[in-house]
């Protein structure tokens, strides 16, 4: 139980912006996003330049929350870094009680893909 208290506190203390990536992201793991798919899935418009202008993804990645992998010059896949102790609990809570959420969210990308 104190492991779901910590994350709750840990997540209580990001911004919208984190969150949100951080939750999208756990639901859909192991399964990497381009930045537009991720701004779709977090919420926000995938022609949204927020996420990019924020540096948010640069800053979790340098937290050790995020896994980028440049796949082009200007192609960046984006996922969550499993050997966070903070994200295996997420990724775990959110794979076994978020199914729903899961399949949403990856109709989602694959609706923005076709």
């Amino acid at each position: 139980m104190k492991k779901v208290y910590d994350l709750l506190m840990f997540l209580h203390a990001q911004d919208d912006l984190r969150r949100s990536i951080m939750i999208a992201l756990a639901h859909i793991h192991p399964k990497q996003v381009t930045i537009p798919q991720l701004s779709l899935i977090s919420g926000y418009s995938r022609k949204s330049k927020y996420i990019y202008r924020s540096k948010v993804i640069e800053e979790l990645s340098n937290q050790g929350i995020l896994v980028v992998n440049k796949i082009m010059s200007n192609v960046q896949l984006v996922g969550l870094n499993p050997r966070n102790q903070m994200m295996q609990e997420l990724i775990e809570l959110c794979q076994n009680s978020g199914e729903k959420v899961t399949s949403q969210l990856l109709n989602l990308i694959k609706e923005a893909t076709e």
